[in-house]
């Protein structure tokens, strides 16, 4: 299919969108949001220099590590929001999905950056060569990456899923901004 632009819906939304944001101005949540959609300008200016300096060899490398530095950041945001901003607890098993999640990142992380058993810039036969002798006779680093940052995306889900638990008998309304 085709896309079709209007440019009057495009100058009308443009309005609605300079409109919320001089709404938003006044509150004091802007600062908190505008603060983290900087930072996460800056993270994303600083990963893509550094890839423009050669520092990524890998491409799969450098969109990990910006995925991951955007969802880190995301989720920083959504807490300062809930916990500083709302005033709202989390619920004890949201903190234990939280800290299983990071964990488990951070080992996937160990083993993806420090523990390279894969390079896709060089030919199969020279990336055969970085191959490692299984764990337990049938799995390798690279399997076990894939395992722990399956794991890692599915307790942050489950952790986004469960951290608004604790609103289910709020207005809709109340819950926005």
């Amino acid at each position: 299919g085709k896309v079709a632009m209007n440019p009057n819906t495009m100058i009308k939304e443009s309005g609605t969108i300079t409109q919320k944001i001089k709404d938003l101005r006044g509150k004091p949540e802007f600062k908190y949001q505008a603060g983290f959609f900087g930072l996460g300008i800056l993270a994303t200016i600083a990963i893509a220099g550094s890839a423009m300096n050669g520092m990524w060899t890998e491409q799969a490398m450098y969109n990990v590590f910006a995925l991951s530095a955007d969802i880190v950041i995301y989720m920083m945001y959504y807490i300062v929001t809930k916990c500083i901003l709302r005033k709202e607890k989390m619920r004890t098993h949201v903190v234990v999905t939280m800290v299983a999640s990071l964990l488990t990142w951070l080992v996937s992380f160990i083993f993806f950056f420090f523990f390279k058993n894969i390079n896709t810039s060089v030919s199969p036969a020279e990336s055969r060569c970085l191959n490692r002798a299984c764990i337990g006779g049938f799995i390798d680093g690279h399997d076990l990456w894939h395992c722990l940052s399956a794991t890692a995306i599915f307790l942050t889900n489950t952790m986004i899923l469960l951290m608004d638990d604790d609103l289910i008998d709020m207005p809709t309304e109340d819950t926005y901004f």
